[in-house]
């Protein structure tokens, strides 16, 4: 044999060894990608597993709710008419009556706060929340809410100053505006202290009326002042707040269902002001939407 000849067996034994040697190396690689995509279908399953898990919870969460507030809202319902049945026929002492009347209050709030559980429900699910838009006269509604919680206010030093305001009127659904505060003077109450202050007020703002509902409890962060208003949005315990809830929720939903805007800063006097801007007369009310969610 040549010496040319065994060269070229030499190179064909080693071409041999690099081909066995790559082909060893791409089943390798076969098998790794095999077992890689094999856990990735396996973790794809698992998650889509725990998505209808977390999406049948959520299901029967939401059908838990509405369950609940249903059945809360007829005997709710029942024993606001007899509170109103009681203080027409009252004969007594003055403060027995005032009592009286809060707690019809109180029942009402109730039945608000139900309805903006189920709004919140709704809203949810894909439905547009409804709005009823009329002219609306804001001094005498904050005044009514003011006075129905006086009591409450002595009851835990606080001052609730409400200035005489402007007849000042926005297009608005009454219904939805009442809420709102309610739910915005309600959180007041929760985060002032004992001889503390909250402020109510009005004023005109260009097109638009803004609601102001401040006091004297400790700032929400500014990094956190968006946030609130999300659902189940809270604020740092380091800032005195505890979580929120559906309230903030429901009220940013409402205000913008009626073309308005809804927002937290702070005041040199007031460390915490809610304020809300809505339309004023005449308004443009085909930017609102009917109470079956349908654009008027």
């Amino acid at each position: 044999m040549t010496k040319r000849v065994r060269v070229e067996l030499f190179h064909e034994e080693l071409e041999g060894e690099r081909d066995h040697a790559d082909n060893h190396h791409l089943r390798e690689s076969n098998a790794r990608l095999g077992r890689a995509v094999a856990s990735g279908e396996r973790r794809l399953r698992e998650c889509a597993a725990k998505n209808d898990t977390l999406v049948e919870e959520g299901r029967f969460k939401d059908e838990v709710a509405a369950m609940i507030v249903h059945d809360l809202k007829n005997p709710l319902a029942v024993i606001v008419a007899n509170y109103d049945y009681l203080r027409d026929g009252f004969v007594g002492e003055d403060d027995c009556l005032e009592a009286l009347q809060d707690s019809q209050s109180a029942g009402r709030r109730m039945v608000r706060l139900l309805a903006n559980l189920a709004d919140v429900a709704r809203h949810d699910s894909g439905t547009t929340l409804g709005v009823c838009a009329s002219e609306l006269v804001l001094s005498h509604l904050l005044q009514l809410i003011v006075d129905q919680r006086r009591v409450l206010a002595r009851m835990r030093n606080i001052e609730v100053r409400f200035p005489p305001s402007p007849g000042l009127a926005v297009v608005a659904d009454a219904d939805l505006v009442t809420r709102t505060i309610e739910n915005i003077f309600d959180n007041a109450f929760r985060h002032t202290p004992s001889g503390g202050t909250i402020e109510l007020a009005l004023r005109a703002a260009g097109p638009d009326v803004e609601i102001r509902v401040g006091n004297s409890g400790r700032a929400i962060p500014i990094a956190e002042r968006a946030t609130v208003f999300d659902k189940h949005g809270q604020a740092t315990s380091g800032a005195g707040r505890m979580n929120l809830g559906l309230g903030l929720y429901f009220c940013r939903l409402a205000i913008e269902a009626q073309a308005g805007k809804i927002w937290v800063e702070e005041t040199a006097r007031l460390p915490t002001v809610f304020a809300i801007r809505l339309p004023r007369p005449p308004g443009d009310v085909s930017r609102f939407t009917t109470r079956e969610g349908q654009t008027s």
